[in-house]
């Protein structure tokens, strides 16, 4: 997505991807009907080595995917496993207004750190769901989903019984479905703090999912929390080799070599983010740290705070800053300026009380006790 609507060289798409094919087209929906014109180039000399056009219902949007996944496969002369070439065959759902839902669901999903988008992530697979209540694969993301919400956002028994739940049922759905296993693994890492059982699950889908970014992220996490520093960080270095432009992995992998002191690696890893998103809210909080924890430098930190007061901030995130700046100004010894943004926080954090907490104080009382 990143490379949507630019007319980027395909070559050094081909380097930053780590590739040596590129497939490349387009995919217009008019009505029930699906329009896709696909190519398949040659990374290296930008040469076409196949192209074919698509004019279907809707309905066959997956015979479209086990055709064009055969073609390529041919093209390249790849040799595939039986359970390789069983994937090729095997449809998600039935319902293509359900596959389509859970598309949009999965892309909201990304944006990790905006509650927002993540609601709507949940009501799209919600309907998805609703649609094809056998669809495992959008089971199996939603729980992920949960399971992220309840270790970010909201930490209740309600959201932690709701992703279990999900996993299992994706489970006994589909017990081959490596998204499941994922599923289930976060749904113990986030839910349980069972790090031993969701390991066992992680190395599951990462059997299945070879080349996604998520289960070596997932098992570089939990090796962090064991203190296995170094097995960590080559899981985080491989997931922002899969998924480059993605700035999370990235801002994993540098908090790492943050925790290492090693400050060199830590400053390129989070430019290397800040390439691909430059207004990462996380990303400029790490980097700020960097400067101050390295060099005592106080700057970098003003330079993040220019930044974000240009963007649409939840009030999270407003509270976040606020923080910050109120920590920043007690380094500098600007107390009336610390102890005005620290009001601007204590202003922000009541507003953000009254509208997420309220509601559910009653419910987490018991669990938030001790």
């Amino acid at each position: 997505m990143p490379y949507r609507g630019k007319a980027s060289n395909v070559r050094e798409i081909g380097k930053a991807l780590g590739v040596a094919t590129i497939l490349e087209g387009s995919v217009r929906r008019i009505g029930n009907r699906v329009r896709v014109n696909v190519q398949l180039i040659n990374a290296e000399n930008d040469q076409h080595i196949w192209a074919e056009d698509y004019d279907r219902d809707l309905t066959d949007v997956f015979a479209i995917q086990t055709d064009l996944a055969k073609k390529i496969v041919g093209e390249l002369q790849a040799k595939l496993s039986p359970a390789e070439q069983a994937l090729m065959e095997r449809k998600p759902t039935e319902n293509g207004e359900a596959y389509l839902a859970f598309v949009q669901a999965h892309n909201l999903q990304n944006a990790v750190e905006d509650i927002g988008k993540l609601k709507q992530s949940e009501q799209l697979y919600t309907r998805a769901i609703e649609l094809d209540p056998k669809f495992a694969l959008a089971i199996a993301s939603y729980s992920c989903l949960e399971s992220w919400i309840l270790h970010t956002f909201d930490p209740t028994r309600e959201r932690r019984r709701k992703a279990r739940a999900l996993a299992e049922q994706a489970l006994q759905l589909q017990p081959d479905l490596p998204e499941a296993h994922l599923a289930m693994g976060f749904s113990y890492y986030y839910g349980d703090n069972n790090y031993d059982a969701a390991l066992k699950e992680f190395e599951i889908a990462q059997r299945g999912l070879p080349n996604e970014a998520e289960a070596y992220l997932a098992i570089g996490a939990i090796q962090r929390r064991q203190g296995k520093w170094a097995e960590s960080t080559i899981n985080l270095e491989k997931a922002a080799s899969l998924n480059p432009k993605v700035s999370w992995p990235l801002q994993n992998l540098a908090f790492n070599y943050q925790m290492l002191r090693n400050f060199d690696e830590a400053n390129k890893t989070i430019d290397r983010g800040l390439k691909v998103d430059p207004d990462g809210f996380g990303l400029w909080e790490i980097k700020s740290k960097l400067a101050i924890a390295e060099k005592g430098d106080l700057s970098v930190s003003e330079r993040a705070f220019q930044t974000l007061k240009s963007i649409a901030l939840n009030d999270e995130n407003k509270l976040r800053i606020a923080g910050a700046r109120a920590d920043v100004f007690l380094l500098e010894r600007k107390y009336k300026e610390g102890l005005r943004e620290a009001e601007r926080k204590s202003r922000c954090g009541r507003h953000a009380y009254s509208v997420r907490e309220s509601s559910r104080l009653s419910r987490t009382k018991k669990c938030r006790a001790g």
